[in-house]
């Protein structure tokens, strides 16, 4: 699992130069959203490492695995991050 973790970090890496490039020519909104996306799969990638039992649910497709997920959340003083369990796979 810390393999993909790398491998995704240094993804994320290469799109932050993207991003630093276009900036300015990017809608703000649509920069929040990225940067928002970015923040979820880390959260998500950095939750499956940190399993020390996995737990598989049935999925339509196949078994996916259970993981305890923080959810991001747009910045706003006195607000906290809630946990939720999520299953890894298709947004529903």
């Amino acid at each position: 699992m810390r393999t993909v973790q790398l491998i995704v970090n240094n993804f994320f890496n290469t799109l932050l130069m993207v991003e630093l490039e276009l900036k300015d020519d990017i809608k703000p909104e649509t920069l929040v959203q990225l940067e928002r996306g970015m923040q979820e799969t880390f959260q998500q990638l950095t939750a499956l490492g940190d399993l020390e039992v996995v737990t598989e649910v049935p999925f339509a497709t196949g078994s996916l695995v259970a993981y305890p997920h923080q959810l991001v959340q747009e910045e706003s003083p006195g607000k906290t991050a809630e946990t939720t369990a999520r299953v890894l796979g298709p947004a529903a």
